[in-house]
């Protein structure tokens, strides 16, 4: 793990203990056929990084596509329609976002108040730094750089886009964001 120093992946490693004691105590399973929008790679302790790309891409027999071909969040919007949502109604803007994820660029600020910040440090400069995953930035200048956007398709062998990724890390850094 890239970064962090031997006392910060000590309490990295504290606080993953304490959020699965408090899952455990206050938490409850879930058959995953009744709620598949939550199943999701799983990887082992420590650095998670893009590693849930490549874990699903071997797990379903997919290929992820990192050669930057212009891609969305959403292949084809009207997917999303159902008996309370209409993707027909939808601002055709937001609708070329969602398809064409990729070709957008990303420019964030993010400030957070106190008692917020503080509980936002603690979380990821212990947890979210172990991890290499939700580095959500603490202070504005964490982001005055700019951060990446790298949308990743995964795809069936007749190409066919089956999940997609949306990558994202902080430029200064390169943290995962």
């Amino acid at each position: 793990m890239r970064g962090i120093g031997p006392l910060q992946r000590a309490l990295g490693w504290l606080g993953v203990g304490w959020i699965r004691l408090f899952l455990r105590l206050f938490g409850r399973r879930l058959d995953r056929r009744t709620v598949p929008w939550l199943d999701g790679p799983m990887g082992p302790d420590g650095e998670i990084g893009d590693r849930p790309y490549d874990l699903v891409a071997e797990r379903e027999g997919l290929t992820l596509d990192r050669t930057g071909t212009p891609a969305g969040l959403v292949p084809d919007f009207d997917a999303l329609s159902g008996a309370g949502f209409l993707a027909a109604r939808v601002d055709l803007e937001v609708r070329r976002f969602y398809e064409k994820t990729s070709m957008y660029q990303l420019d964030v600020w993010s400030e957070s108040l106190f008692p917020g910040r503080l509980l936002l440090w603690l979380l990821v400069y212990t947890v979210s730094r172990y991890m290499n995953q939700l580095n959500f930035p603490v202070f504005g200048l964490e982001l005055s750089r700019g951060m990446t956007s790298e949308v990743l398709p995964l795809r069936d062998a007749a190409g066919r886009t089956v999940h997609t990724g949306w990558y994202r890390r902080t430029v200064g850094d390169g943290r995962v964001v």
